[in-house]
């Protein structure tokens, strides 16, 4: 039974998604649940620096949909929704006239995992945004030693069935 209250808390409870995939040898953990307006998404991943996921459009990072995170040296949680303009980059999608459409989140670190908790539109009205379809999809996935999206410690790909 899924847990109705949903809180970008930090805290992935254990209703509080309806699946949870573990990649790269469990360093890296994706939850996530839709109610058909919005996705909620908890990340877990074993680093104290910078996680990314994204939608992939077929291009790798390429016009990928990227969610690009990480907590602060005070502990605030920094979440951005971004656009992937290239194989290598990646920008926030207000710096290239769109919106940001993370609508709410969260995050600490906590025993030496990052935790980020977010949730945004299965559907925005913005360019640099890919609606998420019920069925398959690819999400790209990364993480880095530090809060700068320079270099990353492991990446990769994923099809994942969204309901």
């Amino acid at each position: 039974m899924l847990d109705e209250t949903w809180r970008p808390d930090g805290v992935i409870g254990p209703r509080e998604y309806f699946i949870t995939r573990a990649l790269d040898e469990g360093n890296y953990e994706i939850s996530y649940r839709t109610d058909g307006r919005y996705i909620y998404v908890g990340l877990k991943v074993k680093t104290s620096g910078w996680v990314g996921v994204g939608i992939s459009a077929g291009e790798g990072m390429r016009n990928g949909d990227i969610v690009f995170a990480y907590v602060t040296d005070d502990g605030r949680a920094i979440v951005e929704d971004h656009f992937g303009v290239s194989a290598t980059q990646h920008l926030p999608d207000i710096e290239l006239g769109g919106t940001s459409d993370i609508v709410e989140f969260g995050g600490k670190e906590e025993g030496g995992y990052t935790i980020i908790e977010f949730k945004r539109p299965v559907a925005s009205k913005d360019k640099f945004d890919i609606s998420l379809v019920e069925g398959m999809q690819t999400l790209i996935w990364a993480y880095g030693v530090d809060d700068s999206p320079e270099k990353h410690v492991a990446m990769g790909y994923i099809d994942v069935r969204l309901r």
